[in-house]
């Protein structure tokens, strides 16, 4: 049986190629993965159409991904990867920067929450650099604010956190 100080390393669904990057933040047994948290969250439970989003708000909406697009900025050489969502009112476009890996995940025909700023650019608005979770998924249905602050160390991401955090879980810890 798995405890609070069992080490990280012996939790089954914990790879072990991500057990360095685990320590170098100082997370050594499933305590420290528990009391680990985020600096910044995401609300993903305010979900609103898209018909309703406006240019300098930060927004949730909820759809499934029309199209996805990955191409460079002229003057940076960034990688933009692009994925029109649509839901019942309307279509926005989603945009994130050097996140090409994102097309593995987010693919058309897959319903997804974003949560994101809305800006404006010459096409129109869009959502900018927007965390995002597959749907449905029983930790969106709770409603509660989710850790998005993106990746705090090389190898290891706020949705990567939390899934650890719930295979830990999973596995009966005991007090």
């Amino acid at each position: 049986m798995i405890s609070l100080t069992t080490p990280i390393e012996s939790v089954p669904k914990i790879h072990k190629r991500i057990v360095p990057a685990l320590k170098r933040l100082g997370i050594k047994t499933i305590r420290d993965l528990l009391f680990h948290f985020p600096t910044r969250y995401e609300d993903f439970s305010d979900v609103r159409k898209i018909n309703q989003i406006a240019v300098g708000e930060t927004v949730t909406v909820e759809g499934e991904v029309v199209r996805i697009s990955i191409g460079r900025t002229l003057h940076r050489r960034m990688t933009l990867l692009n994925a029109v969502i649509r839901d019942e009112t309307d279509r926005v476009t989603a945009t994130w920067f050097n996140q090409p890996f994102l097309a593995q995940s987010v693919k058309a025909g897959v319903r997804v929450r974003l949560s994101g700023k809305v800006a404006q650019g010459p096409k129109g608005i869009y959502l900018q650099n927007p965390a995002y979770e597959k749907t449905p998924n029983p930790w969106l249905d709770r409603q509660e604010p989710r850790d998005t602050h993106g990746r705090i160390d090389c190898r290891i991401s706020g949705n990567s956190r939390h899934q650890l955090a719930v295979a830990a879980v999973s596995h009966q810890i005991i007090h």
